[in-house]
């Protein structure tokens, strides 16, 4: 005899609560059939609809895995919590490192100080103040600020570190670029510092403070954060953030890094530069600096993973030049 079909569902999210099943007058039983699959304490997930990707939302995936109906119905079995830390940066669109390995991380999220413990697998839930202009709402989830995520970042450790936040940072307070010029940054470096100062004593905090000290606006990725960072920690001038190291003439073309010491620029090389009419643009851009005596540095993936040490010696030499023959090239 065929087994017997499962009665149809009524109009469940596709993913959803025990409760709301128990509110439509659903079966613990029905729960059981192959078109539901537990996911999680009293969640639950419809194998006959679709889970939305992050894709859809101009988000990569998350180090978490989950699905964003996932992080819904958390809230809703929860509605104290608000995602945070490490969790909230992906929602905010900030820059993350990725950790080795198969295995999911944890989800981050808040509680107000005083709030009972939040003892659900696989969530991180941390105790903290969590004053109303730290909250805001993305794709109908309570989540941390933007501010206020990247200060709660300075507490995480591996694989976060100092440089991690940094370029978070600089990818907060950046002026975005876009085919029509550039947009107002997501935040400022004083919105920031306010958010600091409101928070008042953590654990963290001095590193809070340091990541405040080294963010710069100008960085368009966090690779040249991470290069700007190689340098300044190696002994060597800050440079210049999407500069144009001949300013007085009207068509000198703008950089990505210009150390104004060892008059080199520094061009990082990521995949929007492998199309023909980009090696082109920028072919013409290096030729226009070199004939008036400014070399550009080309800088690629590979120079990170070698922790910029080529790029290091590079800019060293040509600075080292400079200052043995000032009237030099």
């Amino acid at each position: 005899m065929p087994p017997v079909p499962p009665s149809p569902l009524p109009p469940l999210p596709a993913v959803f609560l025990r409760s709301d099943a128990r509110a439509m007058g659903l079966p613990v039983q029905r729960l059981r059939r192959t078109d539901v699959e537990r996911v999680g304490p009293a969640l639950y997930r419809r194998t006959d609809r679709p889970l939305i990707g992050w894709a859809s939302v101009g988000l990569p995936e998350p180090e978490h895995g989950r699905p964003g109906q996932h992080l819904w119905a958390l809230q809703r079995s929860r509605p104290q919590v608000v995602f945070s830390h490490a969790t909230a940066a992906h929602l905010h669109g900030l820059p993350s490192p990725r950790r080795p390995g198969p295995l999911p991380t944890p989800l981050d999220v808040t509680v107000s100080s005083g709030s009972g413990r939040i003892r659900v697998p696989e969530v991180r839930a941390r105790r903290r103040p969590l004053p109303a202009p730290h909250v805001v709402e993305l794709f109908g989830l309570r989540v941390t600020s933007l501010e206020r995520t990247i200060l709660d970042l300075c507490v995480l450790d591996d694989p976060w570190d100092l440089a991690d936040v940094v370029a978070a940072a600089d990818h907060a307070v950046r002026h975005p670029w876009t085919e029509n010029g550039r947009r107002p940054p997501a935040t400022t470096p004083a919105r920031l510092e306010s958010a600091l100062r409101e928070l008042g004593p953590f654990h963290g905090v001095r590193t809070a403070r340091a990541v405040l000290e080294r963010m710069r606006v100008g960085a368009d990725s966090p690779y040249e954060t991470f290069l700007r960072l190689a340098l300044v920690d190696a002994g060597l001038p800050e440079p210049h953030l999407q500069a144009r190291p001949r300013a007085e003439e009207w068509d000198c073309p703008e950089v990505d890094l210009y150390v104004a010491e060892a008059d080199v620029a520094l061009q990082y090389d990521g995949e929007s530069h492998l199309t023909p009419e980009r090696q082109a643009a920028d072919a013409r851009r290096d030729a226009w600096l070199l004939a008036r005596g400014c070399p550009t540095l080309r800088v690629n993936r590979l120079d990170h993973r070698e922790g910029y040490r080529r790029v290091i010696g590079l800019v060293r030499d040509r600075l080292e030049q400079r200052r043995a023959d000032p009237g030099g090239p």
